[in-house]
């Protein structure tokens, strides 16, 4: 048989701990209901908010593997598109590229590139050409291709084709406002 002092501290234990554990419990759901009520307004607002902010942003591409014009000339070439902050319904596209290799003549290597897109909210289409030159060691731009064609407001694809052989990459998509 147990001594009664051994009563006493088993029953004073067990008397606070009842509260307590109820507390804790009413804690414990207390704060299950602020943080589900706190996720459904972050959700809320981040909709809203997805809502009304632009969906204009700038998208990368690359590297895509090319070869270039010249004996033993080959590299990347990396694509930068977004909205044009200075013409409406336009598209700002920029192409960088960095080769190595021996060209044949004292310029570095480059290559000629078409870029097709098409909006496929109004199925406007339309294709834009230049050339990209640049050296990797020591790495440098030396011909850039930038072209802002009125592509119409929507979603704008983008697909870059160099004209020499290369490592194709899935086009790519920019909301044009």
């Amino acid at each position: 048989m147990r001594s009664p002092r051994h009563a006493t501290t088993r029953s004073a234990r067990t008397a606070p701990r009842e509260p307590h554990r109820a507390g804790r419990w009413r804690s414990r759901a207390l704060r299950a209901c602020v943080i589900a009520a706190g996720g459904v307004i972050v959700f809320a607002t981040a909709a809203v908010a997805a809502d009304a902010a632009p969906q204009n942003r700038t998208v990368i591409q690359g590297p895509l593997y090319s070869v270039a014009d010249g004996p033993l000339c080959g590299g990347v070439m990396s694509l930068l598109a977004a909205p044009s902050t200075t013409r409406a319904k336009a598209t700002s596209i920029q192409l960088t590229g960095g080769f190595f290799g021996i060209s044949g003549t004292t310029a570095p290597c480059l290559v000629g590139v078409t870029i097709q897109w098409r909006n496929r909210t109004t199925g406007e289409a339309g294709a834009e050409h230049g050339w990209v030159a640049g050296t990797m060691i020591p790495s440098t731009i030396t011909r850039l291709m930038h072209a802002a064609p009125v592509t119409g407001s929507g979603v704008v694809e983008l697909n870059l084709q160099p004209h020499r052989p290369y490592l194709p990459l899935p086009p790519v998509r920019v909301q044009v406002p």
